[in-house]
């Protein structure tokens, strides 16, 4: 369904020059990893030239990033929000993100599952925006032009080896793929469920083993 739409929208900006850029951005609020790859095979065809590809990618993904760290930033203005942020558990997490919030958020962009939950801490938390915003800039500078690639050398290959099952197999490719990553923060999710579960249970003494043995008053 979301990959169709994605289609929809890139493919029909193609109609007009000036839709092209817009189309990708949009696309990449809906599907960023199948707007990339769909973007690459439309250039690999000559359909978009690729410094308009590659910038209208850019500045896709970077506004969604900027739009995770908005959408946490702005949450923290509810009460509900400041007492989350000022709770003394979660004090660790402010200072851990504190400290290693550069590597925190590049190493967020390549492992699927921890961009959401990072980008929009570093928001709600209030962390500067300058320090989120350079690591953000650089990781999808290196993810983007690598996916990018990827999807051209595909394109370029697959042309005269598949001719039209091309686009099933990269649509089946990109709908794998995002099905791989829902699986895999589904599964660290349940472990991190049960790893707090397991830490909560409390173990309740035999009370036989606790009995202490009256004196002998008699």
């Amino acid at each position: 369904m979301l990959t169709h739409l994605v289609d929809l929208v890139v493919t029909g900006s193609l109609t007009h020059l000036w839709l092209v850029p817009l189309g990708i951005i949009v696309g990449t609020f809906i599907l960023e990893d199948a707007t990339t790859m769909l973007v690459g095979v439309l250039a690999a065809d000559g359909d978009i030239a690729i410094p308009l590809a590659l910038l209208s990618l850019y500045a896709g993904i970077i506004l969604g990033d900027f739009w995770l760290y908005a959408m946490g930033y702005l949450a923290a203005g509810h009460k509900w929000a400041k007492w989350f942020v000022n709770h003394e558990r979660y004090e660790p997490v402010r200072s851990w993100l504190e400290e290693r919030m550069e590597s925190a958020v590049f190493t967020s962009r390549f492992v699927p599952g921890l961009r959401l939950p990072t980008y929009t801490a570093a928001g709600f938390l209030k962390l500067p925006f300058r320090r989120f915003a350079v690591p953000v800039v650089v990781g999808t500078l290196i993810w983007t032009s690598l996916f990018f690639g990827a999807a051209y050398l595909f394109g370029n290959l697959t042309t005269s080896w598949l001719g039209p099952w091309r686009w099933p197999i990269g649509i089946a490719f990109v709908l794998g793929w995002l099905f791989f990553n829902q699986w895999r923060i589904r599964r660290d999710a349940r472990k991190r469920e049960a790893a707090r579960r397991s830490e909560t249970i409390t173990v309740v003494p035999n009370h036989a083993d606790t009995t202490q043995e009256r004196p002998d008053i008699s």
